[in-house]
C-alpha cells in the first residue's frame, strides 16, 4: 500500500510531466512551420533551377531567355547583366506571422561565356 507522501510525489509527477509538454508544444509547432516553410522554399529554388537548366539548353540571345523563363512561372524577375542573366523570385511565407519572416527571395544566374 502507497504511503501519502509517495501518492503525492506520483501525482507532482504527472503534473510536471503536462507542464512540460504544454512549454514545449508550441517550440515544437513553431519549428514544423520553420521546417514546411524551408521546404516550401527549396521546392520553389529547385523551380527555379530547372527553368536555369532549360535556358542553358536552349541557344536564344537573351530577351528571348526572359520571355521564356516568363512563360514557366510569371512570377520570375529577369535580369540581363553583361557578364549574366539572373531569374529572381519572392516567394511568400506560409508561416510567416509564426516564424517572422513573410517572404523568401530565391536567386538563380546563367553566366554569359
Amino acid at each position: 500500500m502507497l504511503h501519502q507522501r509517495e501518492w503525492l510525489i506520483m501525482l507532482n509527477n504527472k503534473a510536471q510531466s503536462l507542464v512540460i509538454f504544454v512549454l514545449c508544444l508550441p517550440i515544437f509547432l513553431l519549428f514544423i512551420a520553420y521546417v514546411f516553410d524551408m521546404v516550401n522554399a527549396n521546392y520553389e529554388r529547385k523551380k527555379l533551377d530547372g527553368i536555369i537548366e532549360t535556358l542553358k539548353m536552349t541557344d536564344l540571345d537573351d530577351q528571348s531567355m526572359c520571355e521564356l523563363a516568363y512563360k514557366n512561372d510569371e512570377k520570375v524577375k529577369c535580369t540581363i547583366d553583361n557578364t549574366a542573366l539572373t531569374l529572381e523570385k519572392e516567394i511568400n511565407s506560409l508561416f510567416g506571422k509564426i516564424t517572422g519572416r513573410n517572404t523568401y527571395k530565391i536567386k538563380a544566374a546563367i553566366n554569359k561565356e
